[in-house]
């Protein structure tokens, strides 16, 4: 007999399973009768991939609001239903158009991400992660993993650049692209969409099936995680997860909720990405500049590094903060402008 439930959770990566354990918890003490919740996943072998390896300070905000989380294997073939479904299964979702209809954006490859595990590795600050900015070549990032190996990424573009990389981690890199196995993963970008409106009645995405932004900042757990605390919080307030209107009002409400910590990583995370990365005399100026400031002092790296690791408490003053910074960099422009405007006319 096919097996019935409030809320079918498609996809067990990072969202799904943090959904099905918050909505489980957050419900459990509000209803007569617990919530029945099933997470679908077709395999739980661990996954084969170069991404989602690191989780953000926001991210770990997220978690510990949510609590500890566990899964549990089993289980045969069968037909499921559900009040409610959410699909959670990841960039690539089979669910997408199904979902949104015709959409106003397509995910968008932006191109590919390389990483190999290097050994051996000594990073001046072996907790955090490091980030190098080179020219030609766009941002290489290094960070620890469990295994006390170390994970490298960098933008693959042909021909390879010259990693002019420091000497202290010349070496170990160099080993580990004659020795280790150098994997590429395509980036996209998908900003999201709003549902509950015109969307599949019954049925929501969340995760990056739903949003999308480039793996540089390694902000896609955290995004991830933060959407899950807003919209358990707001759906464990539901009664009937098949009164759509309510949901749809919930979905509304969660789209403009998340914007603050998702609005401020995606667009540090395609800024970084499209400036570093990018080749052109203007954009040589912008790296050089950004260079600059940065070696000024750890306090001036502090900022932009804070809005890219999307630290919960502080997600209304970022949100305005990066608009401010736009708006300094305007003004650097108006002050050259005043200066030179005057002269460059009476020239011509």
């Amino acid at each position: 007999m096919p097996s019935s439930y409030n809320v079918l959770i498609v996809g067990a990566g990072v969202a799904g399973p943090a959904l099905a354990y918050a909505l489980a918890t957050k419900t459990y003490e509000k209803r007569d009768v617990p919530l029945r919740i099933a997470l679908l996943e077709r395999s739980l072998s661990k996954p084969d991939r170069i991404v989602a390896e690191l989780l953000q300070p926001g991210g770990v905000t997220a978690v510990k609001k949510l609590g500890v989380l566990a899964s549990k294997a089993g289980g045969q073939p069968e037909s499921y239903f559900a009040d409610l479904v959410v699909l959670a299964d990841g960039s690539s979702s089979k669910f997408r158009t199904a979902v949104l209809g015709k959409m106003q954006y397509e995910p968008l490859q932006g191109g590919y991400f390389a990483g190999l595990i290097v050994k051996d590795l000594k990073l001046l600050m072996p907790e955090y992660v490091t980030m190098a900015l080179l020219k030609g070549a766009g941002p290489v990032i290094l960070f620890e993993l469990p295994d006390n190996t170390h994970r490298m990424m960098i933008e693959l573009k042909r021909p390879p650049p010259d990693l002019k990389l420091p000497s202290s981690v010349r070496g170990p890199i160099l080993n580990a692209l004659e020795t280790s196995r150098v994997r590429r993963v395509p980036h996209y970008y998908l900003p999201p969409t709003k549902q509950g409106g015109s969307s599949k009645a019954g049925a929501f995405l969340l995760g990056d099936s739903l949003n999308v932004r480039h793996p540089l900042t390694a902000g896609g757990m955290t995004v991830a995680l933060n959407d899950v605390v807003i919209i358990s919080d707001l759906l464990a307030h539901i009664e009937n997860f098949g009164n759509w209107d309510e949901i749809s009002a919930v979905l509304r409400k969660w789209h403009h909720l998340r914007k603050p910590l998702a609005h401020t990583i995606n667009v540090m995370s395609m800024g970084w990405a499209g400036i570093f990365s990018a080749e052109g005399e203007a954009f040589s100026i912008v790296q050089e500049g950004s260079f600059k400031y940065m070696k000024k002092g750890v306090e001036y790296a502090e900022a932009p590094m804070s809005l890219a690791a999307g630290p919960g408490n502080k997600s209304a003053p970022r949100f305005y903060e990066y608009p401010l910074l736009f708006i300094k960099a305007l003004n650097v422009i108006w002050t050259i402008g005043m200066v030179l405007g005057p002269v460059m006319w009476a020239e011509m």
